[in-house]
C-alpha cells in the first residue's frame, strides 16, 4: 500500500507539475535556467599584430623674438612595423549591454626614416646628406570598452589613453676626405588618446578570440635633435594605426546570464 500511495503521489506531482507549466509557470529563485553567454568577469589574454601612421617632428631655434623662433624647420615621414603584447581588464553585462575597462602593454618595433631631413641637404646644394629616423619601442594603453553582446558575440568601442616610448634620430653624412657623419638621437615618451573598436568571439566559457583597431594621437617635446638639442627645442607628433589579433582567458565571472524571472 505504501508503494502504491507512493507511486500514485509521484504520479500526480508529475502532472500538476505539466498543468502548471502550461499555464506560464516557471520556476523561480536561484534554478533558472542559463539562456546564453555572459561576458561579465575579469580576464587576461595577449595580443599580436601591425602599426603603421607618421610623424612630424619641428625643431625651433632658441633664441627667438618677441617669441617667434627665428628659424623653424620641420621633417614629416611614415612608420611602419608590428607590435605584441599582453592585456588585463574586466567587464560587465547588463541584458545586451557590456561595460569594461582594460590595461595593455606591447613591445614594438615600428619604424621608418626620410631623407633630406630639416631641409639640410637641399639648404647645402646636396653637399650633406641628411636622414631623420623614428623607432617606436613601446606601447601601454588604459582604455575604457563599451558595446553590444549577442551571445558569444560581442562589438565594442574603447577610448583612453596611450604613452609611448619612441625614439627620433638625425644622421648627417659630409663626404670630406674619407666622410664624416653626425648622429643624434633622442628618446621620448610621447602620450595622448587612442580609440577604436573590436569585435570578439567566445569560443568556449573561458577562452574568447577577437581582432581590434586602436588609434593613437601622440606628442612629445623637448630638446631638439640638431646638435643634441645645444640650441634647438623639439616638438614630435606621432599618429599611429594599430590592428591586432586578440585572445582572452576568462577569470572566474559568470559563465552565463540567467533567463530573466517573471
Amino acid at each position: 500500500m505504501k508503494k502504491l500511495a507512493l507511486v500514485a503521489g509521484a504520479v500526480a506531482l508529475v502532472g500538476m507539475s505539466g498543468v502548471a507549466a502550461a499555464d506560464g509557470y516557471r520556476p523561480r529563485g536561484p534554478y533558472a535556467s542559463p539562456v546564453g553567454y555572459s561576458w561579465s568577469g575579469a580576464y587576461f589574454g595577449g595580443h599580436v599584430g601591425g602599426g603603421w601612421g607618421d610623424t612630424d617632428i619641428t625643431e625651433d631655434l632658441f633664441i627667438a623674438a618677441a617669441g617667434v623662433p627665428l628659424i623653424s624647420a620641420t621633417q614629416s615621414h611614415d612608420v611602419s612595423g608590428w607590435l605584441a603584447g599582453v592585456q588585463l581588464g574586466a567587464m560587465k553585462q547588463f541584458g545586451n549591454l557590456v561595460v569594461g575597462a582594460e590595461l595593455s602593454f606591447s613591445g614594438a618595433d615600428i619604424n621608418g626614416s626620410g631623407n633630406d631631413c630639416f631641409g639640410i641637404t637641399t639648404f647645402t646644394n646636396g653637399f650633406a646628406g641628411s636622414t631623420c629616423e623614428t623607432t617606436v619601442n613601446w606601447m601601454a594603453t588604459g582604455l575604457a570598452r563599451a558595446g553590444l553582446a549577442w551571445d558569444r558575440v560581442l562589438v565594442y568601442g574603447t577610448v583612453g589613453y596611450a604613452v609611448a616610448g619612441v625614439e627620433h634620430s638625425l644622421k648627417i653624412d659630409i663626404p670630406v676626405g674619407p666622410g664624416v657623419q653626425f648622429n643624434w638621437a633622442q628618446q621620448d615618451v610621447a602620450h595622448g588618446i587612442a580609440y577604436g573598436g573590436g569585435l570578439e568571439f567566445a569560443v568556449t566559457k573561458d577562452v574568447s578570440l577577437g581582432v581590434q583597431y586602436l588609434r593613437a594621437n601622440l606628442e612629445s617635446d623637448g630638446e631638439g635633435l640638431v646638435l643634441g638639442g645645444a640650441i634647438t627645442t623639439g616638438k614630435r607628433d606621432l599618429d599611429i594605426d594599430t590592428v591586432t589579433g586578440r585572445l582572452n582567458i576568462k577569470l572566474g565571472g559568470e559563465c552565463c546570464a540567467a533567463a530573466p524571472l517573471k
